[in-house]
């Protein structure tokens, strides 16, 4: 097994993700199976009990775990699945080595800083391909990332520094008063990574514009080598990073030499720089600002499927983000409802799901997105005085409700992972537009290839003729009692997960352009090389 360990200095936010992404997609294109890590320093267990406004946008992976967003971007960008281990927080990591030290697993010992660097390092050693890429989230010198540093260097020490390379990404400052780029913070960092035992074998500047061989020379300087530091600068769209560092050799400077095939995703990429077409696409939601700034994070994903889908298509979205707290007056030709929880903004997303739905508008309602689109049908079309039991426990049509036995399934458990988290099976209903949309799909066959390996499946007893895998995240489902009134008056109910209760998956109106809302999150599903096949839709029917 070999290592590359990716961290970051000067500020946050310098690209480390997309920069572990690219990389670790340059590895894959020369046949080698990686493995993707991502490091959290903080003192979380996971994501999930974290508000996207805090840090970004929480990523669910097919086992359910609730992660950090850049797991997605490993995801979109290698077209494979991460999974709940591939989070590693403190959290995570010190509850492990307490919950081991209360059984007794430590004989009796002290426990000290070396069984932390030993669980840390227990943590990322798993034999399951040919490279470990390891993102250490962070920035050189914060405390809380001391530990990970420490059992980063001690991985080099067991598999030997020709296994394990380093790289390091600084942001290379230009203030505007003094007109030029300035290195010290770089250098800084490096001497602050250094102290941690470790030599970089690689730094990567990231600034605006092309870094010169002055700037580069002063920061490789302080590693021993101008061949230590390349300039990486902003480029647009990020998908065209893994050709930059194709270009610029890093893998092979990292000692994985070969070549890529890149002749899909460079057609990819040329369908978004010459765009066919353009439509403006409004995303209504809670989590749009952070203080007096648009927040994007809180809705990564979403924005990556609509890239994605472009990429496909050829038909440029034009984003804006509206708070579902002061909506206003909504003009756009495509609208999208995203999941959250709680009362903010949910009248505001009614109002928006109400516009879309008698403008015909094309509409897409992502989980709570779905019901409160249910909620909306029931009220304006239905006559009833409906709402989930979410923002009014006492409604008297509770059209979205918790199901029998979930309640005491959050008394029990808390709020960490009290959900119904990752994939789960929906069937289509024939003659639906959902079925019409995955008919065929990418998604249709990877779900067959999947339950074709289980027996129950091949007995027939719970899928049917067309089915998906999907992943969820949400505590509340369309209430059963209310499904056939809502289907006489006119909705369907096109997708559905069958069990002890029949869970409601997709709803949509038929006699709409599009009008799609799914209890699951197709984004979380949604790669570069595989668009999610309802973003893709909704992108035509927008520019129709």
């Amino acid at each position: 097994m070999k290592y590359v360990f990716v961290v970051g200095g000067v500020i946050s936010g310098v690209g480390k993700g997309v920069f572990t992404a690219s990389l670790a997609r340059v590895l894959k294109s020369r046949g080698l199976k990686v493995k993707v890590i991502k490091v959290d320093p903080y003192y979380n267990v996971d994501a999930g009990t974290m508000r996207p406004t805090e840090h970004g946008e929480v990523w669910v992976t097919w086992d359910g775990g609730e992660t950090d967003q850049d797991l997605g971007t490993y995801e979109r960008f290698l077209n494979q699945n991460t999974s709940y281990s591939d989070n590693i927080t403190s959290g995570k990591v010190f509850l492990s080595m307490i919950e081991k030290e209360r059984r007794g697993e430590f004989l009796g010992k002290t426990v000290d800083y070396h069984e932390l660097l030993e669980e840390i390092y227990r943590a990322w050693e798993r034999e399951e391909g040919d490279v470990t890429v390891v993102e250490i989230g962070g920035t050189i010198g914060d405390y809380n990332q001391l530990p990970f540093l420490h059992a980063a260097a001690l991985t080099a020490h067991l598999h030997g520094r020709e296994n394990v390379k380093f790289v390091l990404l600084v942001y290379l400052p230009k203030p505007g008063n003094l007109g030029e780029p300035k290195t010290k913070p770089a250098q800084m960092a490096v001497t602050m990574l250094r102290q941690a035992g470790i030599v970089p074998n690689l730094v990567v500047v990231r600034s605006e514009e092309e870094a010169d061989s002055v700037r580069l020379g002063k920061i490789a300087r302080t590693t021993y080598g101008i061949r230590h530091a390349i300039s990486l600068p902003n480029v647009s769209p990020v998908y065209r990073v893994p050709l930059v560092l194709e270009e610029k050799k890093v893998a092979e400077y990292l000692g994985f030499p070969g070549e890529g095939n890149w002749e899909d995703w460079e057609r990819r990429l040329s369908r978004i720089e010459d765009p066919d077409d353009s439509v403006e696409i409004a995303i209504v939601g809670k989590y749009v600002k952070s203080g007096n700034f648009t927040f994007p994070d809180a809705y990564v994903s979403i924005v990556e499927s609509l890239i994605h889908a472009w990429a496909e298509t050829g038909i440029k979205p034009e984003i804006k983000f509206v708070p579902a707290q002061e909506i206003g007056s909504l003009e756009a030709h495509g609208i999208i409802v995203p999941g959250g929880f709680g009362s903010t903004g949910v009248e505001g997303k009614i109002e928006a799901i109400q516009m879309a739905r008698e403008n015909e508008i094309p509409f897409l309602g992502l989980c709570y997105g779905m019901q409160l689109a249910v909620v909306e049908f029931s009220r304006n079309v239905l006559g009833l005085d409906a709402h989930t039991t979410e923002v009014d426990p006492d409604t008297p049509h509770p059209v979205i409700d918790f199901l029998p036995g979930q309640k005491e399934v959050l008394e029990v458990r808390g709020y960490g992972r009290s959900m119904r988290l990752g994939e789960y099976l929906a069937n289509i209903r024939e003659g639906t537009l959902a079925h019409r949309v995955y008919k065929g799909s990418e998604r249709e066959r990877e779900a067959r290839e999947l339950v074709n390996k289980v027996e129950e499946f091949r007995r027939g007893e719970v899928v049917e003729k067309l089915f998906i895998f999907e992943r969820h995240r949400h505590r509340y489902e369309v209430n059963p009692r209310y499904v056939p009134k809502i289907q006489d008056g006119g909705g369907v109910f096109s997708g559905y997960h069958r069990g002890g209760i029949d869970l409601m998956e997709i709803f949509e109106l038929p006699d709409h352009p599009f009008f799609v809302g799914t209890q699951f999150h197709p984004e979380f599903k949604s790669r570069f090389e595989s668009p999610a096949p309802l973003f893709v839709e909704f992108l035509k029917a927008s520019a129709h």
